[in-house]
């Protein structure tokens, strides 16, 4: 399934010549969140920031292989482990799994 519409940001990270020809071909709506608005991405920018105070900015990796490893263990541990506010105080995999009993991926 394929989203109707993506959002990304006009910060440093951002590269409009990237998306210039990427949503025509896709069908994919492009919604640039504006500027000095964070709360419009809420999500991505609350899970950058836990990856990096967590992993990247706590460790010093020798390889790309490394950081790859360390960041499958961050994500299990985030998503099957870490209790969720937003969700009740449970891991999002056990919240998917009680509200979504029928839903793979």
């Amino acid at each position: 399934m394929r989203p109707c519409r993506s959002g990304c940001t006009t910060g440093r990270n951002s590269s409009p010549r990237r998306y210039a020809t990427w949503p025509p071909p896709s069908g994919i709506e492009l919604r640039h969140i504006q500027p000095g608005q964070p709360t419009q991405n809420a999500y991505a920018e609350r899970i950058n920031k836990s990856y990096r105070t967590e992993v990247l900015d706590r460790y010093v990796f020798d390889s790309l292989a490394e950081v790859r490893a360390m960041t499958a263990d961050w994500l299990q541990r985030y998503n099957h482990h870490r209790p969720n506010e937003a969700l009740g105080r449970v891991p999002p995999v056990d919240y998917r799994m009680k509200r979504f009993p029928d839903l793979y991926f």
